[in-house]
């Protein structure tokens, strides 16, 4: 069994990326004062029924049982024992493995002393663990990533200084894994897929060429429509789908380079207008957060009509939902963790004629929105 003390050994001396998720996740509960109760949380949310768990719980990663091996066991009270399987995808609940884990247990701690968790990206129980649980009430539990995440984050508002910068360390290695938000392709999904993808393909090249020219114009309009202020940034561009924009720089914004961006997103079928916060998480983020805490929010938030934006995975500009006509922090975020926009967007699905006529102009308020407050 491979020992824990350290990120290190959780994650670089670990290879195989389901056991990094555990390791990392039981390193973590470990490390916090409210571990215990966040464990608590956490089997109340799968239905395990525990009586108690020690502040000082211990635990091991791959422990090897007769027969099994689950990814993680946690000894959460004297001779009261918690073992842990997990997997990243859905649909991936292997019944005769939890069968061996169960066995295994239960021949070496005892059936009132052992508990199973099944941790895993599926929003619901697998059918076949349902079945399980019916039989081994209480003893059994299921919970979804998401679920887990979601409780990480709640916890993360009640803690302050370096155990806050833990959870969202983790929240930000969950999200680079996909934990919570993985597609499980059926063989429907696949089907379809096949269908349309041949028309896809044929039209691809076609679709890039006359959404970049409409790109350019839009983007030479903005340029007469902010006079001299604003300049198209040849560098920092894509006209590859899924998502194609154009980036611009402007005189008098904290991030004279890339300092906005115009997009057309395929996956989310929107078109938008952001403004650039910070990029690259470290000495941009330093130089603009407190210029946002003193002087944009509160425009920001008065506006109540921009949503805050992420990049994901280097793919499409984001919007994050609920922050529109709130008052926050990005840096007590995850989702702002890297990459920080805020503007607005459009439905890419409507004329096309209404963009190009309206973009640019809308380009121009939002800009002088907040500029007039710098």
């Amino acid at each position: 069994m491979p020992n824990v003390n350290s990120l290190y050994d959780a994650i670089v001396k670990t290879k195989v990326l389901e056991d990094q998720c555990t390791n990392f996740l039981l390193w973590l509960l470990r490390q916090l004062p409210s571990g215990a109760d966040i464990l608590g949380d956490i089997c109340k949310k799968a239905g395990v029924s525990i009586s108690r768990i020690d502040n000082d719980f211990s635990f091991d990663v791959q422990y090897l049982l007769d027969g099994s091996k689950p990814d993680g066991r946690i000894m959460i009270s004297e001779n009261q024992f918690l073992l842990i399987e997990t997997k990243r995808f859905p649909n991936s609940f292997d019944t005769q493995q939890f069968n061996n884990h169960l066995t295994g247990g239960i021949k070496e701690f005892g059936k009132d002393n052992i508990r199973l968790l099944f941790i895993s990206g599926d929003e619901k129980q697998p059918a076949e663990l349902i079945e399980l649980i019916k039989i081994n009430k209480g003893i059994i539990g299921f919970v979804s990533w998401k679920d887990l995440l979601n409780l990480l984050r709640e916890q993360s508002e009640k803690l302050d200084g370096g155990y806050k910068v833990l959870i969202n360390e983790f929240l930000i290695f969950a999200n680079h894994l996909k934990l919570g938000r993985l597609v499980a392709m059926t063989n429907e999904d696949i089907t379809r897929f096949l269908e349309v993808y041949p028309l896809v393909a044929k039209y691809k090249e076609d679709v890039e060429q006359k959404y970049n020219e409409i790109l350019e114009k839009i983007s030479n309009a903005i340029i007469i429509e902010c006079n001299e202020d604003v300049k198209i940034n040849d560098d920092d561009f894509c006209n590859k789908l899924p998502c194609i924009y154009k980036s611009f720089n402007i005189n008098k914004w904290p991030s004279k380079e890339n300092s906005a961006y115009l997009f057309f997103d395929f996956l989310d079928m929107r078109a938008g207008i952001l403004l650039t916060g910070y990029q690259d998480g470290n000495k941009e983020k330093r130089k603009f957060l407190p210029i946002w805490n003193d002087k944009l929010k509160n425009v920001y938030k008065k506006t109540n009509r921009y949503y805050a934006f992420n990049f994901i995975d280097n793919v499409e500009f984001k919007a994050v939902e609920n922050t529109k006509g709130k008052l926050f922090n990005p840096e007590e975020s995850t989702d702002f963790s890297t990459y920080f926009y805020f503007g607005t967007y459009y439905d890419l699905k409507k004329d096309i004629t209404i963009l190009i006529k309206n973009m640019p102009s809308d380009f121009n308020e939002v800009l002088n929105t907040f500029l007039t407050v710098l």
